[in-house]
C-alpha cells in the first residue's frame, strides 16, 4: 500500500476557500454546481492556472471547465480552448486531435 503524501493527495476545497488552487495543478469538479459556483471556479482557476476537469460536460459546453470526459456509450473527451487559454494550459498536438473542441459561447 502506497503512503500518501500531502503533494500526491487528493484534497477536498471549500467553497470559502478557493485560494488554495493556487497549491493544486489539477482540480475535479464535481457535477452539478450552480452556474455562479462554475464561474467562480473558473475565475479562481484560471488566475493560478490549474486545469479543471469534470464529468460535467455542462462545465465544458459552459466554459467554465478546461476538460470534460465522458464514458459513456464510450469515452470521450471534451476541452474548451478559451478556458485552457485563460489558466494558461497548452495542449500537445496529439491531444488536441483526440479531444472534442467546444467552441466559445459568444
Amino acid at each position: 500500500r502506497r503512503s500518501c503524501r500531502n503533494d500526491g493527495c487528493p484534497k477536498l476545497i471549500a467553497m470559502s476557500d478557493m485560494a488554495q488552487l493556487a497549491s493544486i495543478k489539477v482540480a475535479f469538479v464535481a457535477q452539478g454546481l450552480s452556474p455562479e459556483v462554475l464561474a467562480s471556479i473558473k475565475k479562481s482557476a484560471s488566475a493560478t492556472g490549474t486545469l479543471t476537469m469534470s464529468a460535467d460536460l455542462d462545465c465544458v459546453m459552459a466554459n467554465k471547465c478546461v476538460l470534460g470526459v465522458v464514458s459513456k456509450p464510450r469515452v470521450e473527451i471534451y476541452y474548451s480552448p478559451a478556458v485552457a487559454d485563460s489558466s494558461r494550459i497548452n495542449f500537445t498536438p496529439a491531444f488536441v486531435m483526440l479531444a472534442k473542441r467546444v467552441e466559445a459561447t459568444k
